[in-house]
């Protein structure tokens, strides 16, 4: 089972999806489509009855990947620490949305719900939660992102031992192509 969590103001049907289902065929493809802008709330109560609708089952023994793009990839952390997929990839993460909402998105119950999630789900690490983040956690981030600085915004938030870092030669609307497809295949294959 493979989840792909779009960024902001994405859809499901996108060429992530597209790219997953060419290299993956047999695989069961989730690929919902968000509001992030709704908050992150519905967000994950979507993203979960997807999972469990499409046979989700954390003891059954099969392959579960969680790839996430941008201001997917809070939803998708949330998700993965609380069902532990075998990967995670996330790809020019936003862990901070409430710092780039804006207009009619950054309504005080919109950051009020992603300071709470936040709150809740990032956190001081123990030897525990170092090992299976770095285990199954996996960032690819484009050097040439120009909307998120990684190394204030997304190097601070993981464990100080953190190493499953990929730089790529890309921008923030970051493509399954060239060197991205290389490192995720690669990752994919470990």
């Amino acid at each position: 089972m493979i989840i792909n969590i779009h960024g902001y103001n994405g859809k499901g049907n996108n060429s992530k999806y597209e790219w997953l289902k060419e290299h993956f065929p047999a695989e069961t493809i989730i690929s919902p489509t968000l509001n992030h802008g709704g908050g992150i709330t519905p967000s994950l109560s979507k993203l979960k009855y997807e999972m469990f609708m499409h046979g989700y089952d954390m003891k059954d023994g099969t392959k579960k990947i969680l790839i996430a793009t941008s201001m997917g990839c809070f939803a998708g952390y949330i998700l993965h620490t609380n069902y532990g997929f075998d990967k995670a990839i996330f790809l020019n993460p936003c862990f901070l949305p409430f710092l780039h909402l804006s207009g009619d998105d950054r309504k005080e119950f919109v950051l009020k719900d992603y300071v709470k999630q936040f709150e809740k789900y990032f956190y001081d690490w123990d030897d525990g939660e170092d090992k299976f983040i770095n285990r199954t956690v996996h960032i690819v981030y484009g050097s040439k992102d120009e909307r998120i600085n990684h190394k204030i915004e997304t190097v601070p938030l993981m464990p100080y031992n953190f190493k499953n870092w990929h730089e790529v030669d890309t921008f923030h609307d970051i493509h399954i192509t060239g060197e991205v497809e290389k490192t995720i295949l690669d990752i994919l294959s470990q």
